[in-house]
């Protein structure tokens, strides 16, 4: 056994014990996590993944998630084009599609024994950028390029681990908050644009920003998640329908609750 494998193994015994315990990474036992995968070679790349995507992974979704928002570049290069966005590293929409299994495992999992008034829910948010034809347009596709990065690292930023972002292409973003309510939602959406409106990004010297509309809905497990991502479509829409003066408008839909327009201040 190579010290790399044994590394490996270590790795995949970490992942376990927080399952098991339920505990967070803490940022030195992520840095450590790093580094041990850093420079593995293709075929330990193969054994790490197998390792940590085995039976024992899928019985812990959160795990799952959390190692395909942190972990997710030491996968072989075949299996990381295949999953994950070449532009931004963040995954696809593949990958989004099949990690919806273990969200909605892991918001059964936050749900049990709890009372039908203290349940949460998979909320969905539809994102796109309102500005991002006005970036490309004005300074180029380098730009726009550097807008998605900048916007998918905000996001992350401000999401929870075990919230799951990716994008489907273009400027087009879609995130899963499991274990969350109508509050939590309207809040996290508050943070992101935010974030958006007093982080620029700097490109050729100047200070760009980059202005998202969110479409924040329900999500209702009873349909597809075809269904669930049209419904979302919808509400972004009205959300950019309702853009007005680059306020970053978040438009919200609980279920059959009427549309709620959150203005955030600024």
């Amino acid at each position: 056994m190579t010290d790399k494998t044994r590394e490996i193994i270590l790795l995949n015994r970490l992942f376990r014990t927080k399952a098991v315990e339920g505990g967070e990474f803490t940022p030195t036992e992520l840095m450590q996590a790093r580094a041990a995968v850093a420079e593995l070679t293709e075929d330990e790349d193969r054994i790490c993944y197998s390792l940590l995507m085995d039976e024992t992974m899928k019985r812990y979704p959160d795990l799952s998630l959390q190692f395909h928002q942190n972990f997710s570049y030491v996968l072989q290069d075949n299996v990381q084009k295949a999953v994950l966005d070449q532009l931004t590293g963040i995954p696809n929409r593949l990958m989004f599609f099949e990690q919806y299994p273990n969200v909605q495992a892991l918001n059964t999992r936050e749900n049990y024994n709890v009372p039908d008034n203290e349940r949460t829910f998979i909320y969905l948010f539809s994102m796109d950028l309102a500005d991002f034809k006005r970036i490309n347009d004005e300074h180029g596709h380098a730009a726009g390029d550097k807008a998605l990065r900048h916007f998918a690292d905000l996001v992350r930023d401000v999401i929870r681990p075990n919230d799951f972002l990716a994008r489907f292409g273009g400027d087009e973003f879609n995130a899963f908050l499991p274990g969350t309510d109508l509050k939590t939602a309207g809040l996290i959406s508050h943070r992101i644009t935010e974030k958006c409106k007093t982080t620029p990004f700097e490109y050729e010297g100047k200070q760009l920003y980059v202005l998202p509309s969110i479409g924040v809905t329900r999500v209702n497990e009873t349909l597809s998640l075809e269904e669930n991502l049209k419904h979302g479509d919808k509400v972004l829409e009205s959300s950019k329908a309702l853009q007005k003066e680059k306020l970053g408008i978040v438009t919200m839909r609980d279920q059959n609750k009427a549309a709620l327009q959150f203005i955030p201040k600024g």
